[in-house]
């Protein structure tokens, strides 16, 4: 006699997203070239391996298996398969959670999560189409999600008023701050500036720091400018955007430990500080001086820099 799930009626959606959850998978291993890594997780993650196997391929492997489990008529070994996959992707994602998150694995958890619904109201699965909450979903969705918040999170990014917003040299700055005028003397043209509002004065000054960039001044002029003037006139809605994006820098400087300003981040390290350290020592009737990180101009001077993948060092210029 034939078996009876000879005769259960083929899930084809669900075998042909399983397929599509292979394929993606394959994209993103690199096999076939760069893959897509929008976040700092997909770079931290990309080449964790199970027994020297990427877990790329391992999720290759598995979604092929629940699509031909599938095309077997066996929804419920797939829909097995699938619940085991949640399981370890939940581990996945409350470890991405505490780490960094990752949107290219967020992607193939959403092809997880959307078997896991299909394959669970299928007529042959174990649930029989039964429509209960599922612990298991519901532990996965808010990982998912939480995950999925703080990668958003981290592609918006912070306000950079002057300079490039990848620059070697990174200055956060409020114009009520008076030492953030002397940073903003030294590093004028020689780095990213980031405003940060510390009192509602704050506001104006910037507003005004940003009209005189617009009209051409260079930073030093429009900063001066901007301490002492009338209040701009602008929208409600461009004032909401400005305040959330100042919200954002500040939100970024409290993120990085500190909560003085002004904050200034220096990618890399002084060139005349490397040489002076490579220097062969001098003999005992001329002694070198030591070398001193507030003695130098690190503003003026170019950075030599260390990836943190294998490339070596750029040698001093």
């Amino acid at each position: 006699m034939p078996s009876a799930s000879r005769y259960a009626p083929l899930p084809w959606g669900a075998a042909l997203l399983a397929l599509l959850g292979a394929g993606y998978c394959a994209l993103q291993s690199g096999y076939f070239g760069e893959s897509f890594c929008p976040s700092s997780g997909c770079r931290l993650f990309r080449d964790v391996s199970v027994a020297g196997v990427s877990l790329w391929w391992v999720g290759v492997a598995a979604f092929a298996l629940i699509s031909l489990c599938c095309l077997w008529r066996r929804p419920g070994l797939a829909f097995f398969l699938v619940s085991a996959g949640l399981v370890a992707d939940s581990l996945l994602l409350a470890v991405m959670l505490g780490i960094a998150p990752c949107l290219s694995c967020l992607g193939a958890a959403l092809f997880l999560g959307l078997l896991f619904l299909l394959l669970r109201r299928a007529p042959q699965g174990w649930f029989k189409g039964q429509a209960r909450p599922s612990i298991l979903f519901m532990v996965w969705l808010v990982l998912f999600l939480a995950n999925g918040a703080a990668a958003v999170n981290e592609r918006v990014s912070i306000w950079v008023i002057s300079g490039a917003e990848h620059g070697e040299r990174r200055v956060y700055f409020s114009p009520s701050c008076p030492a953030c005028k002397d940073a903003v003397a030294a590093f004028a043209g020689s780095a990213a500036f980031v405003p940060v509002m510390k009192d509602e004065s704050d506001f104006a000054a910037i507003l005004r720091l940003e009209r005189g960039l617009r009209n051409g001044r260079s930073l030093r002029e429009a900063f001066t400018a901007s301490l002492s003037g009338p209040e701009p006139d602008i929208s409600f809605a461009r004032g909401l955007i400005l305040r959330l994006r100042l919200l954002r820098n500040k939100a970024d400087v409290l993120r990085l430990g500190f909560d003085t300003l002004p904050l200034i981040m220096v990618n890399g390290l002084p060139q005349s500080l490397r040489s002076e350290v490579q220097a062969p020592p001098r003999s005992a009737s001329r002694p070198s001086p030591a070398a001193s990180v507030s003695d130098l101009p690190p503003e003026l001077e170019s950075l030599d820099q260390c990836k943190q993948d294998a490339t070596p060092c750029d040698p001093p210029r």
